[in-house]
């Protein structure tokens, strides 16, 4: 195997291979059958069993028809199954994909329209990205299967609508960053330890931490610029979608702050970003991720690992905590970038947290204990002034998604989602209370019906596609 270098993101792909029961592997490399079966539900084999939204008590029997009624036309979930196959789950039911239990990383295009997915081949300990058309039925037709210069463990697609994918794992070095399409993929363009990244707006490059450093990296040259030092502890930068600046944490120089800071760096006008532009938003105590809303008006702060509690200030009025100028605690917070106001939304310790579409509402997981020696966690839906709207019952989420993707959600959260094009559902996986498995849809109220939370399948990793657009061809 390659040199391990990046402990963190190696550890990701190894519960990857360890959660598939290391059936992460090529079957027949000769196969050719794209073959696809799509199930109906019916009352027998129905994955429709129903939670209510806070009693994680035992759960009533299937109902008929549930995908039917939670699901619209639109609406496409991937699904990973323990033994590494993919199925897209439908208004009309599961549609299976043709991955002969070697399929990981499973990552929509923006438009929806295309599957890529990671496979390994464990004779060669080598790896491929394969890429896949998804038709309107859920069905997935292979296009191409393309040898990788790494064996991914993060994908992302180019926001140029260029249908190609940056790609990390293992390299000489460090983690690898490599780029792939239909046509081929590049060697290795850079390494270090650690490695995240965004894509630049004109997907001509990237803006990586990279080491102890920011760093905006030109995949047509090659050449990259160091522009700031940056906290170990960061994992993945927040760029603007116009590339006009990038949000990175930094260990705080000031005296008087907190162990952190959260720096804003505004790009010149040739798009280069100037340290000399820096400018410290806030400080913290712990160590903070960021994440940035679709909209691009708000910024997330999760800070973690740290007691001390978040000085907030209550406002005249209700929903808004506004922090004021001192140093944010533990907790979940959330930036407005037109004003620079910090409201708090949450105090205790939170696991991750994932944006709605809409940049109204985030999604946060923290563990909620019933102290019988089992790792629950809820979700709790907040809108981002600091309403809560909804809560999950207590599961145990399943391995693959607790170890290879919340640990690193931040860079997770700028290629796939939880949530529903529409903001109005939200899936995950795990087993509940009554040790039920599976494959989970939480239903936020909407004035006609109360939350609700159903299992819709079997699996252990499961994210939404965005919204398709309709075409005549299709």
């Amino acid at each position: 195997m390659k040199r391990t270098a990046h402990p963190e993101l190696i550890f990701l792909f190894a519960v990857a291979l360890l959660v598939g029961g290391c059936t992460l592997f090529s079957g027949d490399e000769n196969a050719t059958d794209t073959t696809t079966t799509t199930t109906a539900p019916d009352p027998e084999d129905s994955p429709a069993e129903t939670l209510p939204q806070t009693d994680p008590g035992p759960v009533p029997e299937p109902g008929p028809g549930e995908l039917f009624e939670l699901l619209g036309p639109e609406d496409r979930i991937v699904v990973q199954t323990a033994e590494q196959n993919l199925s897209i789950l439908t208004f009309a039911g599961e549609v299976l994909a043709a991955t002969t239990n070697d399929a990981a990383q499973p990552v929509f295009s923006p438009d929806g329209r295309r599957l890529a997915w990671t496979t390994f081949n464990p004779a060669s300990t080598s790896g491929a990205i394969v890429f896949g058309s998804v038709a309107e039925d859920g069905s997935v037709t292979i296009d191409a299967e393309v040898p990788a210069p790494v064996v991914s463990y993060y994908s992302v697609w180019a926001p140029d609508g260029s249908g190609r994918l940056a790609i990390l794992g293992n390299a000489p070095g460090g983690t690898g960053l490599a780029v792939v399409d239909e046509g081929g993929s590049t060697p290795v363009v850079e390494a270090d330890i650690p490695y995240y990244f965004s894509w630049r707006p004109e997907a001509d490059g990237v803006v990586a931490h990279a080491g102890n450093r920011l760093r905006s990296f030109d995949l047509l040259t090659g050449v990259g610029t160091d522009v700031q030092f940056v906290a170990p502890t960061f994992r993945a930068p927040a760029l603007l979608a116009d590339g006009s600046a990038v949000f990175v944490v930094a260990n705080n120089v000031d005296p008087a702050g907190g162990d952190g800071a959260v720096l804003r760096l505004d790009a010149e006008l040739d798009g280069a970003f100037n340290p000399d532009l820096a400018r410290r938003i806030v400080d913290f105590n712990g160590r903070a991720t960021l994440v940035l809303s679709p909209d691009g008006k708000k910024l997330s702060i999760l800070v973690e690992g740290s007691g001390v509690v978040a000085q907030v200030n209550n406002t005249a009025g209700g929903g808004g905590h506004f922090q004021d100028r001192g140093t944010l605690g533990r907790g979940l917070h959330i930036l407005n970038l037109e004003t620079e106001e910090i409201s708090t939304l949450r105090t205790e310790a939170i696991r991750a947290a994932f944006w709605a579409p809409n940049s109204e509402m985030i999604a946060s997981v923290n563990f909620d204990s019933l102290g019988d020696g089992r790792a629950y966690s809820s979700w709790t839906v907040s809108s981002s002034d600091g309403e809560e709207i909804s809560r999950t019952p207590r599961f145990v989420l399943s391995t693959q998604f607790e170890g290879a993707y919340l640990p690193f959600y931040d860079q997770y959260a700028q290629a796939l989602t939880i949530w529903s094009p529409d903001s109005s559902r939200l899936v995950f996986p795990g087993s509940s209370v009554g040790r039920d498995e599976g494959i989970w849809l939480h239903r936020l109220p909407d004035g006609r019906s109360e939350a609700a939370t159903f299992k819709i399948a079997e699996g252990s990793v499961a994210f939404w596609s965005p919204v398709r657009e309709r075409r005549d061809d299709d």
